[in-house]
């Protein structure tokens, strides 16, 4: 991955977890459902975007282009992005599952700070700075997914002329 993307992975990851925790941020059972909704339909969405990609002509040219880091082909890239997606996005449906059969309340709360150790809102913390992780990979998902599509009719000319 890149490091301006991971840096921007990383500190959305610790302060979306340190305010769910530190402010206990509880999701009720139709909250967590809902997220749970959104989950499957970002999973949709990489399964949707990885087979349109490796179906397009634009794959050879991302094959044949080494990244700028000069250390790997632009296609090894876009695997470690989609593994590193996928798994949080299983890690979070991991949480909100668990949030949604042990911890869910009839309301969704926020309460005053407090930084005392419980399960509840580590798990709860986990799944909050998990799903802020998946909104940040939709987002890059969709850019790239926007470039590529918008860069096809290059990579058709691309293979028709065999350079």
């Amino acid at each position: 991955m890149y490091r301006n993307h991971l840096i921007i992975i990383i500190v959305t990851w610790l302060t979306s977890f340190f305010l769910s925790y530190a402010f206990d941020l509880s999701y009720s059972t139709d909250i967590s459902g809902q997220i749970i909704t959104v989950i499957a339909i970002f999973f949709g969405f990489y399964v949707t975007s990885a087979s349109l990609i490796l179906a397009g002509d634009a794959i050879k040219v991302m094959h044949d282009t080494v990244d700028y880091r000069g250390d790997r082909r632009l296609t090894h890239t876009l695997r470690d992005y989609y593994s590193f997606g996928l798994t949080a996005l299983l890690l979070s449906l991991m949480c909100f599952l668990v949030i949604s059969f042990s911890f869910s309340f009839d309301k969704p709360s926020i309460s005053n700070f407090d930084l005392s150790f419980s399960l509840k809102k580590a798990i709860s913390g986990l799944a909050t700075s998990l799903l802020s992780v998946n909104l940040i990979f939709a987002f890059v998902q969709t850019r790239l997914f926007l470039v590529l599509f918008i860069n096809e009719p290059y990579a058709k000319t691309k293979k028709k002329t065999g350079a």
